[in-house]
């Protein structure tokens, strides 16, 4: 019937077969903020119901492999080198917490669908040498074809 029982207090299960793609790492120099780490690249939902609120979780490594920083960013927004180059921290963060943005791109993500996303290191800590991305959470939409209202 195409009907899924993921159990919601199951985080693993709700994450399980989203998929990262076209992850890209790179640095920009911002006139207000100094260097900037950016990581950047899209969700795939392969589940066959839709996922909503995917939230990632972006750490930064030093050359030894000791994490240094770690960040959360909902998915839903990316910015152009224009902004990255020239927002100053508070619009970094609302251009990248858009509301508006995450609820048209990060709800009801139907199946194949891809959503973007764009994690900002504001003053990264120095010997940063590396990075890792991982799926945090993710929801499953309220409604008709799910059993878990």
């Amino acid at each position: 019937i195409g009907l899924e029982t993921s159990d919601p207090s199951d985080p693993v299960s709700l994450v399980s077969q989203l998929e990262l793609r076209d992850v890209r790492q790179y640095q920009v120099k911002n006139e207000k903020l100094g260097q900037l780490i950016v990581i950047e690249g899209k969700v795939k939902n392969n589940f066959p119901t839709p996922r909503e609120l995917i939230r990632l979780e972006a750490e930064l490594y030093d050359s030894e492999g000791h994490m240094l920083i770690s960040q959360q960013q909902l998915a839903g927004n990316s910015m152009s080198s224009f902004q990255l180059e020239l927002l100053d921290k508070e619009e970094l963060d609302k251009a990248l917490n858009n509301k508006l943005d995450v609820v048209e791109s990060n709800t009801n993500v139907l199946p194949g669908n891809e959503v973007p996303f764009t994690v900002v290191f504001v003053d990264p800590p120095a010997g940063a040498s590396d990075y890792k991305v991982r799926i945090a959470e993710a929801a499953m939409p309220k409604g008709p074809g799910n059993l878990t209202e």
